[in-house]
């Protein structure tokens, strides 16, 4: 139980999407030839983005307003944006500082510190304690500013565990 949550959820906290693994999915050539299939060839691709240096954000949402983008001259931008990922938790990625990738970095560490919790106040009292630790992470979802809200809604949720946890040693 223990174990399965914290290679679950490890996964999940290591494997965010980020602009990188996006632009990978759609030059990916399964999604190309897969809408081959489902459309003639007559129509143009055109992605609905909202790219953070093109697009203004919604004063009422918080989210970035998206744009349509012609597929011609979006597709050679993502071919090399999917190579980007070696800038990836470097100084010179220049998505590094949006909050979806500072909360993802955040997950990360937060989880791993949990881990180390939890194995180390591990006894039969405090197992229940710990799998509901090492579960936090499945309530954080989404992008943008509803993974944001999640991530804040998450966090006294994970003190409250932690603190279960301390107690029971």
């Amino acid at each position: 139980m223990l174990a399965e949550s914290a290679a679950r959820h490890y996964f999940k906290v290591l494997a965010y999407k980020d602009e990188y693994e996006v632009a990978r999915l759609h030059i990916d050539g399964s999604f190309s030839a897969w809408l081959a299939g489902l459309f003639d060839r007559t129509g143009q691709k055109v992605f609905h983005m909202a790219p953070p240096l093109l697009t203004r954000r919604d004063a009422r949402t918080g989210r970035r307003n998206k744009i349509a983008l012609r597929g011609f001259w979006v597709e050679p931008l993502l071919r090399v944006l999917r190579h980007g990922k070696a800038l990836r938790r470097t100084l010179l990625d220049p998505f590094g500082r949006q909050r979806d990738r500072v909360i993802g970095r955040a997950l990360i560490r937060e989880f791993e510190e949990d881990v180390r919790l939890a194995i180390e106040r591990l006894t039969p009292a405090t197992l229940d304690a710990a799998v509901a630790l090492l579960n936090v992470p499945a309530s954080t979802r989404g992008f943008g500013v509803v993974k944001a809200r999640q991530y804040e809604a998450a966090r006294p949720v994970r003190e409250r565990h932690r603190a279960r946890l301390a107690e029971r040693v």
